[in-house]
């Protein structure tokens, strides 16, 4: 019987999407949102806040950029052990 929880939670962990998935989706919406509310500022005031929004695409130009990365060489890690390639060795 103690066997089993864990190889349930392994096969939810398996089901689960990766987190950086999550993270993508979230960052899509908040831009989008962004946006919009920039768009009705300038409509409402005639500016448009130019440091506000050189930061905010700066920000997540750089978090997307560096998730990137990270699944990128994760990926190349993966790929050299299944070639039997480890750099590590």
């Amino acid at each position: 019987m103690g066997k089993q929880p864990d190889s349930e939670s392994k096969r939810q962990k398996e089901n689960k999407p990766p987190f950086s998935n999550f993270l993508l989706i979230w960052t899509f919406i908040v831009v989008n949102l962004f946006i919009v509310a920039v768009l009705t500022a300038f409509i409402v005031t005639g500016s448009e806040p130019v440091t506000l929004i050189v930061s905010v695409f700066a920000f997540f130009g750089f978090e997307c950029g560096i998730m990137g990365w990270i699944k990128t060489s994760s990926k190349k890690k993966e790929d050299d052990k299944d070639d039997g390639n480890d750099p590590s060795v």
